[in-house]
């Protein structure tokens, strides 16, 4: 008689984070819950957090991360501590808009990293530096920042920076005036998400609405007629309410132009 196999916690995290690959955000979030309930772990926290971050529950999304954040540096874990600190930047512009505090996690980030050899999470530390830098002003500074996480992302075989790095540094470029430069940069990146490969899909949302928001910016409604039916698809598989809502109102110019 055969043994009935018994689920791990393991497998039960798994399952959650193949729930978000799918876009399944209800579904995840129940997963890491019930995982939670079990035992509080960092990747369980972790993984909530994604869950609630596109379900729109702000409170469940900034609890999650920070307990993801001091379970990691609990466990010793710089690493994964250094990178839930940066993405509590990203949501701490996404939330609440405060630069300020975004700044504060980014530099917990670099503490963390610092001492430690090069590896994907200082491509997510590099990256939210050089968004933070390109909304100063401080362009070159943005193209550098933007330039490392792409390295890195190619160098460690994470697509997700890769493609943000390439969607930063062509937002840069345009904001520049290399526009075509920043076109074909801003090209591939879009190219990259629409592939869905990204462990993080927030990772394709963001690096669409930097192409569309670009090709506003410099009236390029050409490229953005070509990419938006795209982008709208990736949403809607998504049910991705960024997009679909905040992301949108950058569709309004390219509309009126196609009539």
């Amino acid at each position: 008689m055969a043994r009935a196999s018994k689920e791990t916690p393991a497998d039960r995290l798994d399952l959650g984070w193949a729930e978000l690959a799918e876009g399944h955000w209800d579904a995840a979030r129940a997963v890491f819950e019930d995982a939670l309930a079990a035992e509080e772990t960092p990747e369980a926290c972790e993984g909530l957090s994604w869950a609630a971050w596109w379900l729109d529950d702000e409170w469940v999304v900034f609890d999650a991360r920070e307990r993801a954040y001091r379970l990691y540096r609990r466990a010793g874990n710089a690493p994964a501590a250094a990178r839930t600190a940066a993405w509590l930047a990203g949501d701490q512009l996404d939330f609440h808009g405060a630069w300020a505090v975004a700044s504060g996690w980014l530099r917990r980030a670099h503490r963390l990293l610092d001492p430690l050899e090069p590896g994907p999470d200082h491509g997510w530390l590099a990256f939210f530096e050089g968004y933070l830098a390109l909304q100063g002003g401080e362009t070159a500074a943005a193209a550098e920042l933007a330039r490392r996480a792409t390295e890195l992302g190619r160098r460690f075989g994470a697509p997700d920076l890769e493609m943000l790095g390439l969607a930063l540094e062509g937002s840069t470029l345009v904001s520049s005036a290399r526009v075509e430069e920043g076109m074909r940069c801003l090209d591939e990146a879009t190219a990259l998400a629409l592939e869905g490969e990204a462990a993080i899909p927030i990772s394709g949302a963001w690096a669409c609405c930097f192409l569309v928001s670009a090709c506003t910016a410099v009236h390029d409604y050409e490229r953005a007629f070509e990419w938006c039916d795209r982008i709208a698809d990736f949403a809607e598989r998504y049910g991705s309410r960024y997009m679909l809502a905040f992301c949108r109102a950058e569709y309004g110019a390219v509309h009126l132009w196609r009539g």
